[in-house]
Order: C-alpha cells, then structure tokens, then sequence
C-alpha cells in the first residue's frame, strides 16, 4: 500500500498546527486488515484527548483529502495514529476481549458488548477468532450494533 499520499498531507497539517514530527513509522498489523502510519510528535496531546476524539477526526480529514486528491483507495485500511494511540488503544481492546472471553469460557453464559463502531468491531471479531472455543456475532443495527461473545456449539 502507498501511504506517501497519507504522509505528506498529515505532516502538512500537523506542520500548519504547530507540532513537530520527531518521525513517522508504518506498522503493518495484518491480522486486522490495518495500516497504521505513526507519527511521534514533541507533544500530540491535543489530537489523543478524549479518548482520541480529535485524532479520529484527524484521520476523517485526511481520508476525504487523499480521496479528492488520488481517489478511494480500495486497497488496505490505514489510520493516521499518533505517538502510538491507537497501537495501544488496539491493544487494550484486544486485552478487554481476551478477559471476555475468559470468563464467557468460565461461566458458559454469553457477554453482550456496548455498542462500538466498526473499526472496534472488527478487532473484537478478530480477537474472538484467535480463540477456538467462542464466536462473536454482530447484533443491533446502526449506533446501537454491538458484539455479543457466546461458547460455540460443539457442532461448529
């Protein structure tokens, strides 16, 4: 996957918001389907406050530009990330559902998760698939789409 496109319009924009890229590292996370391209700045607090609200509104902006710019690109996902954020938010999530899992394994009773949005979900659902004995299905429809984690059925 070309990520120049991705990296020269966020350095731009980083450069415009005064923050000072110490480097930018590409990490290939295969098992999701992700790119993540990182860039370490002096600071970066202002984009990973919240919970990382800016930063997802970072990667909006940068999305809509590349796609006037080169067109939509169909190829690999990408995140902008941010002195590692979302490296680590992916982590913490994958930690939460192995915990899930866990005791879904101990007490043999399903656990619905909040509702999350796609990307969220798709680690959950790869999470689950790492580990034999559950599944993980899709429930609800728009906001309210969670994931619910069950003991797969021993015919499956």
């Amino acid at each position: 996957m070309n990520t120049e496109h991705h990296k020269e319009i966020a350095q731009k924009i980083l450069a415009y918001c005064g923050e000072e890229v110490l480097a930018v590292e590409t990490t290939i996370r295969s098992d999701l389907g992700v790119t993540l391209i990182n860039f370490r700045l002096t600071d970066g607090k202002k984009f990973i406050y919240n919970q990382g609200e800016a930063l997802r509104a970072f990667n909006t902006v940068i999305r809509s530009i590349v796609e006037k710019n080169v067109g939509t690109l169909k190829e690999t996902a990408w995140l902008i990330d941010i002195n590692n954020f979302y490296f680590h938010y992916i982590e913490d999530i994958q930690q939460g559902t192995r915990h899930i899992i866990e005791k879904v394994k101990k007490t043999g009773k399903p656990h619905d998760l909040p509702p999350q949005n796609p990307f969220d979900r798709r680690i959950v659902h790869h999470t689950v698939q790492s580990d034999g004995h559950v599944i993980s299905t899709s429930e609800g429809e728009g906001f309210e789409r969670h994931i619910v984690i069950s003991l797969k059925e021993s015919g499956e």
